[in-house]
């Protein structure tokens, strides 16, 4: 049997649990993860922008707004909660847009005008994660919100990026918010997802805290695209890591996988783009590249 799933359920028949449709009387499943986000509006109408490769400014800054543009106009047609992921996923191209532009002064901007351009377009997409929280409701602590969240609160480092400036400010504001966001998650109504976006949280940590000069790797939520595992499934990842060269340039480095279960030689084959970071029962923290 051949289930397709735009929008809606079948029929009531059919149950939804994890994102799979499952026939009660069979326990069959019908459609997969996988299968469901294809299928549904929010990568239909951005597709190409899911199918690019997956690190961070791997697409051109105007092809991002474009995508951001059109997601915010779905947004304004989608009922309640369900507009929430297409203003999550304008904020996170527009922020993205401010680091796929960091090469507008060789397009012909100075250097000051590129800048404010780069910042006004953190500036939207922070507003953009904002009206995705307005959509969720404010009921519960779910670990969807928190990442809502955090990616807000990283407001001022995604600028200093910007600005090709990491100040020393903004490390030590980025340690302490995510030393709030961990304590946050024992307030959670999601404890089975809390558990893995707390390791993302831990990891994020361990490497802002080992930030001491200009060179040094910092690590920032991964994009919408970056986090999918519709395509390009092995370059899925949870955060993406950057650099600053001498010359001041952020380069992009292999991102990072985070998982609270032991890594396995079936992830290990899976995650080929990205670290495999392994955050033990004890807290220890082991990186694998693949």
């Amino acid at each position: 049997m051949t289930v397709t799933l735009p929008l809606e359920l079948p029929s009531g028949r059919y149950k939804l649990d994890n994102h799979q449709i499952i026939d009660p009387e069979t326990s069959e499943v019908l459609m997969t993860p996988q299968q469901y986000w294809r299928d549904s509006l929010l990568v239909r109408s951005s597709k190409d922008y899911f199918k690019a490769d997956k690190k961070i400014g791997g697409i051109p800054s105007s092809t991002l707004v474009d995508i951001a543009l059109n997601n915010l106009i779905l947004a304004e047609s989608q009922p309640g909660e369900e507009a929430a992921e297409f203003y999550e996923l304008a904020g996170s191209a527009l922020i993205e847009a401010s680091f796929s532009a960091l090469d507008m002064p060789r397009l012909g901007k100075n250097a000051i005008d590129a800048q404010d351009d780069r910042i006004a377009l953190v500036d939207e997409g922070i507003n953009a994660l904002r009206q995705a929280q307005q959509a969720l409701g404010e009921d519960n602590m779910t670990t969807y919100r928190q990442r809502l969240q955090l990616k807000i609160d990283f407001e001022q480092a995604y600028k200093d990026v910007a600005c090709e400036e990491l100040t020393p400010a903004t490390v030590e504001e980025i340690c302490e918010l995510l030393l709030r966001h961990l304590l946050a998650t024992h307030d959670n109504t999601d404890p089975r997802h809390a558990r893995g976006f707390g390791g993302e949280l831990r990891d994020l940590f361990r490497v802002w805290s080992t930030y001491k000069k200009p060179g040094d790797a910092i690590a920032l939520p991964a994009t919408i695209r970056g986090d999918s595992g519709t395509y390009k499934r092995n370059q899925t990842h949870d955060l993406d890591i950057i650099h600053q060269s001498s010359s001041g340039e952020w380069i992009v480095d292999r991102p990072n996988e985070v998982k609270r279960r032991k890594i396995s030689q079936w992830m290990i084959e899976r995650y080929t783009g990205s670290n495999l970071v392994y955050i033990a029962p004890d807290g220890r923290i082991s990186v694998i590249p693949t």
